[in-house]
């Protein structure tokens, strides 16, 4: 298959309708968090809305870079990131399956495969929850497989293509990956193929509509709402059983079902939120750094955060940024970007914090740290428009 064709062709819907937003050109970070030079092309599909950005031959050439140098949690001396709920820290696979939980029952037996499992986060707290459970993860490369196999319950490491994959599995989950693949339909469909009649799927993702910096993050080829990943599921043949943007705060989830026998195919229709919505967020990502470079030149500044959006921000604040600032223990102490990461109650007395989050999402987190820190300077980003 030659680029052309690639480049203009929808990656969930197949249809050459693509149409470019207005304002390109963003520095972009890697999904390991690392600064890049640039997020991509940023498009949606006028057939279906997805939002996504186009394979273009540069796209393609700096996702091989990005995957060859790729590291996990390296803020976080490879410690799964944790997430924040009335104010206490919790690991994010633990947090996401404690939701799930609520609203669906997993059986007290059977075999788990995680998708793209990394250092087996998910695996780890699955298998906490359900140690009867068999635990496999599947990796392209076969790095991680003495990490996974020393993992309680773990029964397997699989790796290599994954169209080429067998066996039969009572679950599998698939987190923070669809938005990397280039056939998302095509990939849960070998997903189906895996899974025992009835048998659980779930699949995690950033939420764009909750959270803007999911877009310069170059790796993601795919933007995904709510009803984006539902149709996505849905397509490839799954029945959902339940799908939520609140299981984790800026991400959403479906939880799937293999049928017991195969179900209609919707029809291809288009949502027509998605075009204003890359280009709300767009403008608003814009906002953001013109607002942070004009309060990093009224003194020292440093950035709340040391996962992608504060990577993202202080890349375009360039030699600004002082420090790095995280609730998080197992950060505090560590670097990013050759930047030292304090607590919050270690913010020097001269110095700012900018709150590189969602509007929503910051002003939550400096309601909390006012009663905490009451001297801790907070700027917070634009309000979306």
């Amino acid at each position: 298959m030659d680029s052309q064709p690639l480049e203009s062709r929808c990656l969930l819907c197949g249809a050459e309708r693509l149409l470019d937003a207005a304002g390109q050109g963003l520095p972009g970070v890697t999904s390991d968090s690392k600064p890049w030079p640039r997020a991509g092309v940023f498009c949606s599909c006028q057939a279906c809305g997805h939002v996504q950005k186009r394979r273009t031959p540069q796209w393609l050439a700096d996702i091989e870079r990005i995957y060859a140098d790729y590291e996990m949690y390296t803020a976080g001396c490879g410690q799964e990131q944790a997430v924040f709920q009335a104010g206490m820290p919790a690991p994010r696979s633990a947090r996401l399956l404690e939701s799930v939980l609520a609203q669906a029952a997993f059986p007290q037996r059977g075999r788990l495969l995680d998708v793209g499992c990394g250092n087996g986060a998910f695996l780890r707290s699955f298998g906490a929850r359900f140690p009867q459970w068999e635990l496999y993860g599947y990796e392209l490369q076969e790095s991680r497989r003495a990490v996974i196999l020393a993992l309680p319950g773990a029964r397997g490491f699989l790796h290599g293509p994954f169209e080429e994959l067998s066996g039969t599995f009572e679950a599998v989950s698939m987190l923070h990956v669809i938005e990397h693949l280039l056939d998302p339909v095509q990939t849960l469909r070998k997903v189906l193929s895996l899974l025992a009649p009835g048998g659980l799927f779930l699949v995690q993702t950033a939420n764009l509509a909750a959270n803007p910096f999911d877009l310069p993050v170059a790796d993601h080829c795919s933007h995904f709402t709510l009803d984006m990943l539902e149709r996505a599921v849905r397509l490839a043949g799954f029945e959902v059983a339940a799908r939520s943007d609140a299981w984790v705060r800026k991400e959403i989830g479906v939880l799937a079902q293999r049928p017991q026998h195969p179900v209609p195919i919707p029809a291809l229709t288009c949502d027509p939120a998605g075009p204003a919505l890359l280009q709300a967020q767009l403008s608003w990502l814009q906002a953001v750094a013109a607002h942070a470079r004009q309060e990093a030149a009224q003194g020292a500044l440093g950035i709340f955060g040391t996962s992608n959006a504060a990577t993202w921000l202080a890349q375009s604040l360039g030699n600004a940024v002082g420090f790095f600032v995280d609730e998080d223990p197992q950060r505090c102490g560590n670097t990013h970007l050759d930047r030292p990461i304090v607590a919050p109650g270690d913010v020097p007395p001269d110095s700012s914090a900018y709150l590189a989050f969602p509007r929503e999402v910051a002003e939550d987190i400096a309601k909390r740290l006012a009663g905490k820190h009451p001297g801790l300077r907070q700027i917070l980003p634009p309000a979306a428009a």
